[in-house]
């Protein structure tokens, strides 16, 4: 903006705040205005021209700032859902601020060496706090968060989905914060020995996983179980729920339950169920296998009768033998592009991060604007005199200006305002 219109910008709003106080002698002289009214209508008047000046000026550095304001702000709002989140079961101050440190600090960490940037991990730490994983479980470098993060990168998919399921899948078996990598870990391995990516096996585990922890499975043979189910074709929630019912349906049968009552090893249970199905038609261990475990259950025995290539037996030596997610991210990370991305993403956060203290001040500035504008509608909503005061002070003291120097001169003041909500 140049020097000239500036000048002018400051003269309208020296010649709006004259006409302001001559519109509060008005409303004093009016005896249908409450005293209530009178006094909101003062404040405003005292504070008008600092708060357009104040506008003015916010516009002006706003402009230079706008792209580090910009990063800043998102990360600001980011941190602001997680505190909300976080808020509540009698936490005190001081182990709230510890909380968000962790979160802050872990988003930086984690974006250091991945394409993401700070804002993105925060969102994903926010939607696991909301998924209902505890503050310790998330952060560190072994976290849900960091663990999320990490199969996101190599599988190419969307970090907050990624975090809800391993939350889904985590929660019934239990697992802690030391836990979350190895997790992630485990999906990759089982998405690299079968015919579909992570976040199918994936899917299936989370709605197997709550009735396999309860018999006592590990998530490992479970996400084993659902690399089995995709050889045959059946991923997603459908294999999920046939993994379901063959465990339950298993756990009725004395057959496959040791001396304690407990469910044998998966190992066993296919090797018996191989001894009992051999040499047995097609037809008849269809019929038969419906009877023992359901409609449903009896697609994931069928898969688990398979052998050689994506058999049980084979899918786990896979798993054993497929490079770690660590492994696949480093090498991953040497390309060009994902160090172009990192670097990237590690400069937003970095400027983010840096301009985070600025915002109070900014905020603070605009919000006031924001109350000035309000100020008029609100009295005149609790009383018409301020109507007339408005119309009738206008009249009287802008003279060539008119009244729509009014709105010209208030638009002006609002213009920071709604530049920066236009930017968020």
């Amino acid at each position: 903006m140049s020097v000239s219109s500036i000048a002018i910008e400051f003269s309208i709003i020296d010649s709006l705040s004259k006409g302001v106080s001559v519109i509060k002698d008005r409303l004093h002289s009016l005896s249908s205005a409450s005293k209530e009214v009178k006094q909101d209508f003062d404040r405003m008047a005292s504070s008008f021209k600092y708060a357009a000046m104040a506008g003015l000026a916010t516009r002006e550095l706003y402009k230079g700032m706008k792209p580090a304001v910009g990063l800043a702000g998102d990360l600001q709002q980011e941190m602001l859902g997680v505190q909300a989140e976080l808020m509540g079961s009698g936490k005190d101050a001081r182990q709230l601020a510890e909380e968000l440190k962790a979160v802050k600090s872990t988003a930086f960490e984690v974006q250091a060496w991945t394409p993401f940037d700070m804002t993105q991990i925060a969102t994903l730490e926010k939607e696991l706090v909301k998924a209902g994983a505890r503050v310790e479980d998330i952060t560190g470098k072994t976290g849900a968060a960091a663990a999320s993060a990490a199969l996101a990168v190599y599988e190419r998919l969307d970090p907050v989905a990624t975090g809800n399921a391993l939350v889904s899948i985590g929660t019934p078996f239990k697992i802690t914060a030391a836990g979350y990598m190895e997790l992630a870990d485990t999906i990759s391995r089982a998405a690299s020995a079968s015919t579909v990516g992570a976040a199918e096996i994936a899917d299936s585990a989370r709605y197997a996983a709550g009735p396999m922890a309860s018999l006592g499975k590990s998530s490992k043979e479970m996400l084993a179980l659902s690399a089995v189910m995709a050889q045959v074709g059946i991923s997603g929630s459908m294999a999920g729920v046939a993994l379901k019912e063959f465990f339950l349906e298993a756990a009725k049968n004395k057959a496959f339950k040791d001396t304690k009552g407990n469910l044998i090893p998966t190992v066993e249970i296919v090797e018996k169920l191989k001894r009992s199905f051999k040499g047995v038609g097609e037809a008849e261990r269809a019929s038969r296998l419906n009877k023992i475990f359901g409609e449903r259950g009896m697609q994931a025995a069928v898969a688990l009768l398979n052998d050689g290539k994506g058999s049980y037996e084979d899918i786990v030596r896979s798993m054993e033998q497929s490079a770690s997610l660590q492994d696949k991210i480093n090498l991953s990370m040497q390309g060009f592009n994902n160090q172009m991305l990192s670097l990237k993403g590690t400069f937003k956060s970095t400027i983010a991060d840096l301009f985070l203290p600025a915002l109070p001040a900014l905020t603070l500035i605009v919000a006031k604007t924001n109350e000035l504008a309000a100020a008029l509608g609100l009295a005149s909503q609790k009383n018409t005199a301020v109507g007339k005061a408005v119309t009738y002070g206008t009249g009287a003291t802008m003279g060539l200006l008119g009244g729509g120097a009014l709105a010209l001169g208030l638009a002006g003041v609002l213009h920071a305002r709604k530049v920066l909500l236009r930017s968020s």
